[in-house]
């Protein structure tokens, strides 16, 4: 049919329609219809390629517009969709207004009744729209394919929730499905990243075994979107992982991980926030964290930066009402429609001829129009009534009411609630929640600090009145021991019942029960493995084999679906899914659960969380019991809708005698103290069709800024011990009362009186639980050494209260900053077991007869001894008393116990000599015996003289111990590191290894490392290889041979040395007890002992598994059978083994909190090394901060405001990674005072080795060498020849600046550059902020040079430092002026906050802030709402309307003088003091004695500004010297655009009932000609 017959059946169909011909005119229509499909066909299959679009757009619009005036309004949307798919002047607006106006005739206007009798008809239009959304993807169309979407979730949505039709779940319609992936990809081509991520995170939950390579593929070029780069990376490399080999698709991802290794962290620019961000729809705050989160370094290119604009966000939808006040307005607005149609039944006739006019009137050039929606809009809206036609005129004028609300249907929790994008017709409607700081429960128990947690239990069973501290402390450890008790009924409730959740397919597999696991254990023990399952994060595992010889030490577990539900550190049946039998780590999944560790027997358990960072209804448990938690927030979605949930949370009170949770509370986050909430969760239940469980928030916790309350956190974190349950202070006090400060004189029975020697303990000066002592004695032939161990056995029998809660706590937790959480009761840890002088102690003594070199008198035979004993200790000395003794010399006045400590010290250092070689003096190598002592390095050798007797007892009692009960002995086994990161950890460190003290001697893949290993080998390129020393330490080593050589015996001091050291830390494998009846001789060694068999023996008030030796060895020396069988022992392995996994880990966070909060209150400049480099920045590590966990010591280039994107390069001289990091800045100064520079300056290089020198590593060699044969005076020729060898520098500029000596050579600005390489040292000022709940320490400050100051806090977080994170949502309509501007300048300001850090205008200045107006203008420094002092002073009308620029104040403070190991090791470095500031006034100042053509030039530019209320008060050092006082001042000037929005909405106040008033408050528009 030809195109112009089309046109003219289309035309008769109007003429038919005008006339009241509905059948005529439909007829006509779908004639014409049939045309333009067949000619649309041909032009979609390319046989017609001389067809318009246009001309499809007109022929399906027009008849789109006949069939809306027929009143078959399905019809009529049909082929307005399909006319979009051509239309080249298709706009969002109009498309939401046109569409709006069909569905309401289809659908939302619609009664009940008819809608049930046409819902066929309308479900089979929605499946043929989907059809129309899959063209639009391949055309091209992203936005319409994305509103359609939309349009189709709506009207599902609206169907179910105020009519009953179809389901529930949106999803289980035909299309739905596959639309995620659809609507994912659209949202990536228009760069919609956010909801990339939600949507293909819904799909890897919710649609997958969370390995859809597409799904991964998406999200992790939506993450390159927003700069997070090495998330993408990990995405990418997921979708490998599930990427069958060798495919276009391999490829492709292949491709795509190239691209993002090359890629900075953050390569966005804030420009690129599209209008329509989400932030908008529930609440302010959320695009700020948002736009936060996309903060970038900077473009690649200066032209990209300068042609991105930063844009304000265009309005959205009004507040968005609850699903009740849609329902009861749709109701009323039925009603009104019913009555109006009652009332006009008699005047339709009327009507149509009207509408036949308003036809006729427009159909007089129809033939040669354009098809354009607003017609249809114009002419659909006159037939509405005036109730409903304001409600879609408010849509029309609405941008982004609908763009992205495909992705709220296509939320995670969508199948418990409805988002339905109804306009509120109140537009005050309040949405705030309880205040959330009401609703924290102190967590901080006062306790009595003189009373330990024996004598609190005693009070709390025995009085009648209880301490309310020492109440709430039990109920928090029995809630977090027991959990919550809900009772059935209220459990039904979460019970699966929605067709639409159980017709899902299960996430999970079904667990095998505890018969099918041992059956398939029987049928395959290779391949079927009892494991201990080990949480990595939500979708990683690794399991340690427990029990049999297995060729490898650890199965990874990858995968949500595979990990399975499973809880950390259950013993679990692993599958092994691959068949490698050569690689020593393989892959697998879990069957089922073994054995229940954490939570046994416990329903309900209670985990302490902080929020998610993604998502607002899950929650991350702390001690990662499980990933993450599904909280309930139906309170919250019913009441403020899905947008309206982002920051609130809904918390229940536990009724413990109904066993239900109820009375919930809604409470509002705020979003700047987002990373501070910690809640108790209470864990409901978990449905296999759910990848998460399911739980409850019944506590909200006071987070840990302090040492108490960060303590209080980390207690219930690891769930800590503290009261001891009431049978075992019963037991307790039935062994206290038969004896008194010794024990019963019948407990002395059948025991050797060793109360003659001079026994004497050595430990903390603070320490109170004494387990082991000493002696020594000369018999002639040599000496008879004794090791007395405290004999807990004899007070704790097997199986009774005392043991029973022992074996529960397996360890004693020491926090290191307060008081210890004892295994063993105090009275008897602390008194009656406890070696204290004086006193007569039961002891397990071991007795070794040694020569004068400590070697034993005899190979074989008595040259050992093993006794139950007793003895009177004469002495408690503390390491740093020992350690006296030991460097004091001898005299013939001396003390037995003088002479008996330098003899043992000198068989230790024999012995250790042995077994060490010349690495004894580096760091112990046994982490897990060696206490973290603070002063170790000042009591060396007082440490090594117990260590090494108490190693030696430990491994005789394990081989006395294993010939006689093998099957059922613990011992300590620590695996080798695996061959793949040894031989890395080889290639990476080289020669250095060679002349660090702790590997010499040491052998490593069958070599012996050392210094002679280095000096005779023959590769010439360790020639040019050096070694780093600070200028401070390398000046003392040279004054003082003494020193130098403690020093080279001390790798940590060293840059090179000490990242190579923590490099060796990270291969090493965790040390944990093991039954010896598993494990072959090979699998069962200590690693970093060398020693086989080895097992701990000599803590048994600290560590269970001793007490269990110490009864073993009962049962040796009475030669009585084992207590313990195989099965118990290896019971007691796994529980001991996750308890001091525990007890660890919480002395390590302990210890971070206290370094927390000592930078939190006192921020330290630190000398830290780069321990690892990038092109997304580097690591840090120092002596300073080795308890911070390494994500808290990275700096991300992200934050370092660089210019280009940095580059990566091999270190000749290291061969490692370097990287080049380049800026261009404008660094000012206020005296104009410029260095000299080359005349070629455009790339200044700085000086990446300032205050380093750099010694050649052959004569290093020969240090280390020397220092360890005690040779000072080889020692001291060897460091003169490394000085003559001069300080050797880096090249380069040590600082820079953007003046010049030649002002009319003045550039605009400075391009410079610096190298960042491994074992460089550079100066961070550190400090701490929230993280998870508790403070954790982070970089504040880069110093680079005097000038360049780099402020890490903005650059972070610019909302939170240069104004405030705001919640208030925008509305409908404003009451006035003043209610706009409450609700637009926060989120105005919020968003110039966050593009301010990428505005090239900003500049830093050496300055007090009182600028020369010439200096000003030979630099085109600017500020913004600049005045002159020809003003008014008293006029503060027009300077309230500008928008001023925000500072960052930088200064250094001045030294105290206080020694600190940083400073002995860097030099004093200047801490600074940074503050962040609002400009208020800029004012010019003329000078008055200047002529008044001079004037101008040399006045001053005056600011005046205020502190933000986040900065810390200006230091006393600085305010008593202010004359004298240096600032760096960094001016951050606001994008014009965010300028000029500011400056204009502001001056709406001045404007009165102007037009513009009139847009901004939505309110009636006069008529334009009457203003004009």
């Amino acid at each position: 049919m030809a195109g112009e017959n089309i046109s003219d059946l289309i035309e008769q169909s109007h003429i038919a329609a005008d006339d009241g011909d509905i059948d005529g005119a439909r007829t006509l229509a779908l004639k014409a219809l049939v045309g333009a499909c067949k000619e649309k066909d041909d032009y979609l299959n390319g046989l017609n390629p001389g067809i318009q679009e246009q001309q499809l757009a007109d022929w399906f619009g027009e008849c789109s517009f006949v069939f809306n005036k027929i009143g078959d309004y399905i019809q009529s949307a049909r082929y307005f969709y399909t006319a979009t798919l051509f239309d080249g002047r298709w706009t969002e607006q109009e498309h939401i207004a046109v569409s709006d106006v069909l569905w309401n005739n289809i659908v939302y206007n619609v009664p009940a009744f008819e809608l049930f009798i046409t819902q066929r008809n309308i479900f089979a239009f929605l499946v043929e729209l989907d059809r129309i959304a899959k063209l639009a993807e391949k055309t091209k169309k992203w936005k319409l394919c994305l509103l359609i979407e939309a349009d189709i979730n709506r009207v599902y949505s609206v169907l179910f929730s105020f009519h009953g039709i179809g389901t529930q779940n949106i999803r289980s319609h035909p299309g739905r499905k596959e639309a995620m992936w659809r609507t994912a990809r659209c949202c990536l081509q228009i760069g919609d990243h956010m909801n990339v991520k939600k949507v293909c995170s819904i799909i890897l939950q919710e649609f997958c075994d969370y390995n859809d390579v597409e799904a991964f593929e998406l999200w992790s070029k939506a993450l390159c979107m927003s700069g997070d780069y090495d998330l993408a990376l990990k995405k990418c490399e997921l979708a490998l992982q599930y990427c069958q080999a060798e495919t276009d698709d391999r490829k492709r991802l292949e491709a795509l991980r190239n691209q993002i290794s090359l890629k900075i962290p953050t390569q966005e620019d804030n420009a690129d926030i599209e209008p329509d961000q989400s932030w908008l729809a529930g609440t302010s705050a959320f695009n700020s964290t948002v736009a936060n989160n996309k903060r970038s370094s900077t473009p690649d290119s200066d032209m990209s930066r300068r042609q991105k604009k930063h844009k304000r966000p265009k309005a959205r939808s009004p507040s968005l009402a609850t699903p009740d006040a849609v329902k009861e307005q749709i109701k009323a607005q039925l009603q009104k429609q019913e009555q109006q149609r009652t009332r006009k039944r008699s005047s339709d006739s009327a009507e149509r001829t009207n509408n036949s006019i308003i036809s006729q009137e427009q159909g007089h050039s129809r033939k040669n129009s354009k098809f354009n929606g607003s017609d249809l809009v114009n002419n659909t809206v006159r037939r509405l009534p005036n109730g409903m036609r304001s409600r879609h005129e408010s849509h029309t004028s609405t941008t982004s009411s609908v763009s992205y609300d495909y992705v709220s249907i296509f939320d995670s929790d969508s199948d418990d609630e409805t988002d339905v994008e109804t306009t509120s017709t109140n537009s005050s409607l309040n949405t705030s929640g309880l205040d959330i700081e009401d609703g924290i429960e102190e967590n901080e128990p006062r306790m009595d600090d003189n009373a330990s947690f024996y004598e609190q239990s005693c009070r709390y069973y025995q009085e009648a009145v209880v301490d309310q501290n020492v109440e709430k402390l039990v109920k928090e450890d029995a809630i977090l021991k027991h959990g919550v008790d809900l009772n059935m009924s209220y459990m039904s409730q979460f019970e699966d019942r929605h067709p639409g959740v159980v017709n899902r397919d299960t996430f999970y597999g079904k667990a095998l029960s505890e018969a099918e696991m041992k059956e398939k254990i029987l049928m395959n023990p290779q391949k079927y493995i009892p494991c201990t399952i080990q949480m990595e994060g939500a979708h990683e595992a690794f399991c340690s084999p427990v029990g049999g010889n297995h060729p490898f030490s650890v199965i990874e577990i990858s995968g949500r679906s595979k990990i399975g539900q499973v809880f950390n550190e259950d013993k679990v049946l692993v599958e092994l899914l691959d068949d490698n039998k050569t690689h020593e780590k393989r892959f697998g999944k879990v069957l089922g659960v073994l054995e229940r560790q954490r939570h046994k027997d416990v329903k309900n358990p209670v985990f302490i969380c902080t929020l998610d960072d993604m998502e607002s209804h899950l929650v991350r448990p702390m001690c990662k019991t499980v990933p993450k938690v599904h909280i309930i927030n139906k309170q919250v979605a019913e009441k403020y809708g899905y947008k309206g949930k982002r920051f609130k949370v809904e918390v229940y009170e536990y009724n413990e005698r109904a066993g239900i949770l109820c009375d919930p509370k809604i409470y509002d986050i705020n979003p700047a103290g987002q990373k501070t909430y910690v809640f108790l969760v209470a864990y409901i239940s978990w449905s296999p069709l759910h990848v998460y469980p399911i739980g409850a928030i019944i506590k909200i916790l006071n987070w840990g800024n302090s040492i108490p309350k960060g303590l209080a956190i980390l207690n219930l974190q690891h769930e800590v011990p503290s009261m001891y349950k009431q049978e075992t202070v019963q037991r307790t006090e039935s062994i206290v009362r038969r004896g008194g400060d010794e024990p019963s004189e019948n407990m002395f029975v059948g025991r050797t009186d060793l109360t003659h020697l001079e026994v004497f303990t050595i430990d903390p000066p603070d320490a109170k639980d004494l387990d082991d002592a000493l002696s020594i004695e000369d018999d002639g032939d040599g000496y008879r050494v004794g090791v007395h161990i405290a004999d807990v056995s004899s007070f704790v029998e097997k199986d009774d209260p005392i043991d029973n809660e022992a074996h529960d706590r397996s360890t004693t937790f020491y926090p290191g900053i307060r008081r210890p959480r004892n295994m063993i009761p105090e009275p008897l840890g602390s008194n009656l077991c406890s070696l204290l002088p004086h006193r007569r102690r039961l002891t397990m003594s071991v007795f070794f007869l040694l020569d004068n070199t400590g070697r034993p008198r005899q190979m074989e035979g008595d040259n050992f001894l093993i006794e139950e004993s007793f003895i009177r200790s004469r002495k408690q000395l503390s390491y740093g008393e020992a350690q006296k003794i030991i460097q004091s010399n001898e005299s013939c006045h001396d003390n037995q116990l003088s002479k008996d400590i330098r003899m043992l010290f000198r068989l230790a250092k024999h012995i250790r000599m042995r077994r060490l070689g010349k690495s004894m003096y580096s760091i112990n190598q046994d982490w897990e015996e060696c206490a973290d002592d603070e002063s170790m390095s000042e009591t060396k050798e007082a440490h090594y003289l117990v260590e090494e007797f108490m190693i030696m007892a430990n491994k005789k009692i394990a081989e006395v111990l294993k010939r006689r009960f093998q099957g059922c002995l613990p011992i300590r086994r620590q695996p080798p590191p695996s061959l793949e990161g040894l031989q890395e950890f080889i290639n990476n460190n080289g020669p250095y290894i060679d002349i660090m003290s702790m590997f010499q001697g040491k052998g490593l893949k069958g070599v012996e490392r050392g210094v002679y290993n280095y000096l005779h080998n023959t590769d010439h390129s360790k020639e040019t290889k050096t070694v780093a020393v600070s200028e401070v330490l390398w000046k003392r080593m040279k004054s003082s041979p003494e020193f130098a050589a403690k020093s080279l015996q001390t790798d940590l001091l060293f840059a090179y040395q000490h990242v190579i050291y923590q490099e060796w830390l990270s291969i090493q494998e965790r040390a944990g007890y093991v039954c010896a009846a598993s494990v072959s001789e090979d699998d069962g060694k200590h690693y970093s002992l060398g020693l086989y068999p080895y097992t701990h023996f000599t803590s048994p008030i600290r560590r269970y598994n001793d007490l269990v030796i110490h009864r073993l060895l009962r049962a040796y020396i009475r030669r009585q059978p084992s207590p313990y069988s195989r099965n118990e022992i290896e019971n007691i392995c796994v529980k001991v083994n996750t308890m001091s996994r525990r007890s660890k880990q919480y002395q390590r966070d302990c210890r971070a909190l206290q370094e927390a909060v000592d930078l939190h209150n006192n921020p330290q400049m630190m000398g830290c090394f780069v321990a690892e480099v990038s092109d997304r920045g580097f690591s840090l590590c120092s002596p300073s901060l080795k308890h911070t966990k390494k994500t808290n010591r990275n700096l991300h280039f992200n934050l370092l405001d660089m210019g280009f994107k940095p580059e990566v390069f091999k270190d000749k001289s290291t061969n490692w990674d370097s990287v080049v990091a380049t800026w261009r800045k404008r660094l000012y100064d206020v005296k104009g005072e410029a260095p000299m520079y080359p005349p070629d300056r455009d790339d200044l290089t700085l000086n990446h080795r300032r205050h380093v020198s750099l010694i050649p590593l052959p004569i290093w060699a020969k240090m280390v060498q020397s220092a360890s044969d005690g040779r000072l005076d080889d020692l001291s020729r060897h460091i003169k020849v490394a000085a003559s060898k001069g300080h050797i520098h880096a090249t380069g500029h040590d600082d820079v600046s953007t003046e010049c000596r030649e002002i009319e050579l003045l550039q605009p600005s400075t391009k410079f550059s610096m190298i960042f390489s491994r074992g460089q040292t550079v100066n961070v000022q550190m400090t701490a902020g929230p993280q998870r709940g508790l403070l954790a320490v982070k970089p504040m400050l880069f110093h680079m040079t005097n000038s360049v100051n780099l402020c890490l806090l903005h650059t972070d977080d610019p909302v939170l430092h240069f104004y405030q994170y705001v919640t208030n949502s925008t509305c409908d309509k404003y009451r006035n002026v003043k209610h706009y501007l409450e609700r637009w300048l926060p989120l105005i300001l919020m968003e110039a906050a966050t593009g301010v850090v990428q505005n090239e205008e900003s500049c830093c200045i050496k300055s007090r802030f009182v600028l020369c107006l010439e200096h000003c203008e030979t630099r085109n420094i600017e500020l913004s709402g600049t005045e002159t002092d020809d003003e008014e002073e008293d006029d503060d009308t027009d300077s309230g309307n500008f928008s001023y620029d925000w500072l960052c104040l930088k200064a250094a403070v001045p030294n105290v003088k206080q020694e600190t190991n940083n400073q002995s090791l860097f030099g004093n470095l200047q801490n600074f003091w940074i503050g962040h500031a609002q400009v208020t006034k800029v004012k010019k100042l003329k000078d008055s004695n200047q002529k008044l053509r001079d004037a101008s030039k040399t006045g001053k530019l005056k600011v005046f500004f205020e502190l933000h209320d986040k900065a810390p008060p200006v230091p006393l050092e600085l305010t008593q010297d202010a004359k004298n006082a240096k600032y760096q001042v960094e001016i951050l000037r606001k994008s014009e655009v965010d300028r000029r929005t500011e400056t204009f909405i502001k001056k709406l106040k001045s404007c009165g009932n102007s037009l513009a008033v009139k847009i901004a408050l939505n309110a009636k528009i006069p008529d334009l000609g009457k203003i004009l």
